[in-house]
C-alpha cells in the first residue's frame, strides 16, 4: 500500500510541529520517514486504503482500513504505514471556537474536535450501515458498534472516535 499526502486544509490544528507536511501514496517508517502521532486524512477518490504493520513487507499487520470519508490514523515509532489513494496530515486535537457539527454523515470524527459530544439519533442511508465508537483512531479499542438496518441511537464522549458508514446522525 502507499501513504498519500494529507491535505492540510481541513486537517485541524497542528499539534505535532509538522505544519503543512502531507503524506501520500507510499510506505513510511514511522520515526524515520514521518513523526509518530495522530493523522487526519481523506481518500483521493471514493475509497482509499491505509495499513499499519510492524514489518516493511506488511505481513505483520497491526491495523488497517478502507475509508470512504474523512478518517484518522494513529502511528507509533517503528511501525510501517502504507497508504493507497489517501492523503494525510498531522491532526489537531483541539476544536476551533465555532460550534461543532451536530449532523454527521459517512466518515470518522474525533468527538470534541469534529463533532459535539452527546446523544445522537441515527438513520441508515441504504439497506444497512455500520457505526463504531472507539477509544483509539485505529479502531482497536472498541467501545460500541452496530450494523443497523433501521433507526438507532448512540452516545459519544469527548476524545472518542466515531466511525460512520452509510448512516447519518443528528442531535
Amino acid at each position: 500500500m502507499v501513504l498519500l499526502a494529507a491535505v492540510a486544509a481541513g486537517c485541524g490544528d497542528d499539534t505535532t510541529g509538522t505544519t503543512g507536511q502531507t503524506y501520500s501514496d507510499g510506505t513510511y517508517l514511522v520515526g524515520k520517514n514521518m513523526p509518530a502521532g495522530l493523522y487526519k486524512g481523506m481518500p483521493e477518490g471514493a475509497q482509499g486504503v491505509w495499513s499499519i504493520s510492524t514489518d516493511a513487507a506488511g505481513l505483520d499487520e497491526v491495523a488497517s482500513s478502507q475509508p470512504i470519508g474523512q478518517f484518522y490514523v494513529q502511528v507509533e515509532d517503528g511501525q510501517y504505514l502504507e497508504l493507497l489513494d489517501v492523503t494525510i496530515a498531522a491532526a489537531g486535537t483541539t476544536s476551533s471556537t465555532t460550534p461543532l457539527p451536530t449532523y454527521l454523515g459517512t466518515g470518522m470524527y474525533l468527538v470534541g474536535v469534529d463533532a459535539a459530544p452527546g446523544h445522537y439519533k441515527g438513520v441508515v442511508s441504504g439497506s444497512a450501515g455500520d457505526w463504531l465508537i472507539s477509544a483509539d483512531a485505529n479502531g482497536r479499542s472498541v467501545v460500541a458498534k452496530g450494523s443497523p438496518t433501521a433507526d438507532f441511537s448512540v452516545d459519544v464522549q469527548n476524545g472518542q472516535f466515531l466511525d460512520l458508514k452509510y448512516v447519518t446522525l443528528s442531535q
